[in-house]
């Protein structure tokens, strides 16, 4: 049952998500011809007027690319509010599953669906890195840079080995997280704002959402504060210290310590929605 319903989630969405799937690249592609227009120019030692309007095409591309993530977000986040807290909440409880399991669905999609615009907004930056930078001989594609990335890449290996297979499993391991914890705290949040509020259910939980992120933010800088003033000091007269496999594994095991706190409050906030779903939510 909850394969059916991760799909009955995937479809509502993939018929409008494709639209921006096919729309960021177009637009990223644009984006990049327009900044190597201006670039050009700017060597040329005149920017000139489609100079200029090359880097405001360009601007207005990365800020349709990077703004992209809040539509993929409301398309996502009000159909959890519709489908669980509007009148449509009637005919979703009614099916004979588990409340917990339309929960996970709802979770597991918004996930899917986060990742994968994260994995596309990569794929256009990496249309932009491919053909914004100028070329000796004219062509559209650059491939200098990677040619060089890929040199780094192979002395980085070289000289730390399987150290940055570590650090990159770490670092996926942190971000894989990070995902949950953003859904669980707007499902959380939505979630308050519809069992507790009377009237503009969704608008309260906006707000608590950001009241929520704010708090986490404050403390977050406290804790950082905290961490600059006193612990870094000592902590740097610690690590001078070490051997370079004891660097590197304390930084894999700070990423993973961090990991586990983020999984933590992400299991935190998961659960409390689900006790608002189950043991005081009011359709009435």
């Amino acid at each position: 049952m909850l394969k059916k319903l991760f799909k009955y989630d995937f479809n509502s969405i993939k018929g409008i998500w494709w639209i921006i799937a096919i729309a960021l690249p177009v637009i990223s592609l644009f984006g990049a011809i327009a900044f190597r227009i201006f670039l050009e120019r700017l060597s040329g030692g005149s920017v000139g007027f489609f100079g200029i309007i090359g880097i405001l095409i360009f601007l207005l591309s990365l800020l349709v690319l990077f703004g992209s993530s809040a539509v993929t977000s409301i398309f996502v986040y009000y159909r959890f509010y519709k489908n669980l807290y509007t009148d449509e909440g009637y005919l979703t409880f009614t099916l004979p599953v588990k409340r917990s399991r339309i929960l996970l669905s709802k979770t597991l999609n918004a996930i899917f669906w986060q990742s994968l615009h994260t994995i596309l907004i990569f794929a256009c930056l990496f249309i932009y890195f491919l053909i914004s930078p100028p070329t000796a001989d004219g062509a559209l594609f650059n491939t200098v840079l990677f040619s060089k990335g890929w040199d780094f890449t192979v002395m980085a290996l070289s000289e730390y080995g399987g150290w940055i297979f570590a650090h990159g499993v770490s670092a996926m391991i942190f971000l894989s997280v990070s995902v949950f914890f953003s859904v669980a705290l707007i499902q959380f949040c939505i979630t308050v704002g519809a069992v507790w509020a009377n009237k503009y259910k969704l608008l309260v939980g906006i707000g608590v959402y950001y009241i929520v992120n704010m708090g986490i933010s404050l403390v977050f800088q406290i804790v950082g504060t905290f961490g600059s003033l006193f612990v870094l000091p000592a902590f740097e007269s610690y690590i001078s210290k070490m051997s370079f496999a004891e660097v590197n594994f304390s930084i894999i095991l700070l990423t993973l310590i961090a990991s586990a706190a983020f999984l933590l409050m992400s299991f935190t906030f998961y659960f409390l929605t689900l006790d608002g779903i189950e043991r005081k939510l009011n359709l009435a």
